[in-house]
């Protein structure tokens, strides 16, 4: 079967002037992982996708479900998650998730879902660290220190160090991949990267898009 999942072609619009890419949290100590760094901004000049596959699903064009967030009417859900959605009903589903990034399960830190007014999706509520490792593939070590960084940096996409390369996973893999056209690692979870000496051109590109981010180094 076909792993890989379909693409925009364009970047996407998003409102406002674009997040910072935010450096370096240190992988060193597992309760190091979420400090965020000092901030820097790019201006962003972009692009509306051009891809509007209307396939009768409530998230299968993006630039219909970016519209529809961005209205922010009540219960709406917030543009980044909104895509993260998009990208699991739309070719994600086929990888392995666990259970807490699912979006019927997705939850802020403070267990609301995304359709609450309050809500807030600079969080992600994660399970304690044993129901973590009793997940397979979703709990190695280097996992748990993800899932501590996106506890509080869920709406960021994390270069997380690996040897001489940073990776991507799971819904940050998909926006990376749609924006700087990187290349599918594996088949289970959703895993994309790049060499090293990359980072500061695909920051540059993320930043530029509208994102926001965070780049974890090996200490």
């Amino acid at each position: 079967a076909d792993v890989t999942p379909p693409r925009a072609t364009e970047l996407r619009k998003r409102g406002g002037a674009a997040p910072a890419l935010e450096p370096e949290a240190k992988k060193a100590r597992p309760e190091e992982a979420g400090a965020a760094g000092t901030l820097f901004t790019s201006p962003a000049t972009v692009r509306t996708p051009s891809r509007t596959d209307d396939d009768g699903d409530a998230f299968g064009d993006l630039r219909a479900t970016l519209q529809k967030a961005e209205r922010a009417s009540l219960g709406a859900l917030p543009p980044f998650t909104a895509e993260c959605f998009h990208y699991y009903a739309t070719g994600g589903s086929q990888y392995s998730w666990p259970p807490w990034l699912l979006p019927e399960n997705l939850k802020d830190a403070n267990g609301r879902a995304p359709t609450d007014p309050t809500y807030n999706q600079c969080t992600l509520w994660v399970p304690d660290e044993k129901t973590q490792k009793a997940e397979k593939n979703h709990g190695t070590p280097m996992l748990l220190q993800y899932w501590k960084l996106k506890a509080s940096h869920f709406d960021k996409i994390a270069f997380f160090k690996v040897g001489k390369f940073y990776e991507l996973f799971y819904y940050d893999a998909f926006v990376a991949q749609r924006v700087c056209d990187l290349k599918w690692m594996g088949e289970k979870k959703p895993h994309v990267g790049f060499p090293e000496m990359g980072k500061h051109d695909y920051a540059k590109k993320l930043v530029d898009a509208g994102y926001k981010g965070v780049v974890v180094e090996q200490v």
